[in-house]
């Protein structure tokens, strides 16, 4: 991949979330994900005919944020845009949807619940965020 190209990406993958965080965690995870690409290519189990710059890319575009939930649809569709799932808290709080879980289950992270599902809301999981950090 080219040069020009990665700084680009770079630049793009510093900023973590839509509120301006910034980490080397998805260029992290991104370089990660190239290089057990590499391996199966060397392992030759992705065959030749392939373009490799392209596999490259996607290893880094596959690590861009979500949409911001302003730009969710509306309607049944864009209603997850009140309350974030487990997923997307996860994603908000750079952890596995399995953390998640196991912090819900013993008490550790607020949620709400209705039934069995579990849900949360930005505001609920940033406040949770502050009085760690504090």
């Amino acid at each position: 991949m080219d040069n020009k190209l990665r700084q680009r990406l770079t630049r793009a993958l510093a900023i973590v979330d839509e509120h301006g965080t910034s980490g080397p965690r998805l260029m992290d995870d991104a370089d990660r994900l190239w290089r057990r690409l590499q391996a199966l290519i060397k392992l030759g189990l992705i065959p030749n005919g392939v373009n490799y710059d392209a596999l490259e890319l996607t290893c880094y575009a596959l690590q861009l944020p979500m949409r911001s939930a302003k730009n969710l649809p509306v309607g049944k569709l864009g209603r997850t845009n009140l309350r974030d799932r487990t997923e997307q808290a996860a994603e908000l709080l750079a952890v596995r949807t399995s953390w998640i879980y196991e912090a819900v289950r013993t008490d550790r992270l607020p949620c709400l619940r209705i039934g069995r599902h579990i849900r949360f809301t930005r505001e609920m999981l940033e406040e949770w965020l502050r009085q760690r950090a504090a």
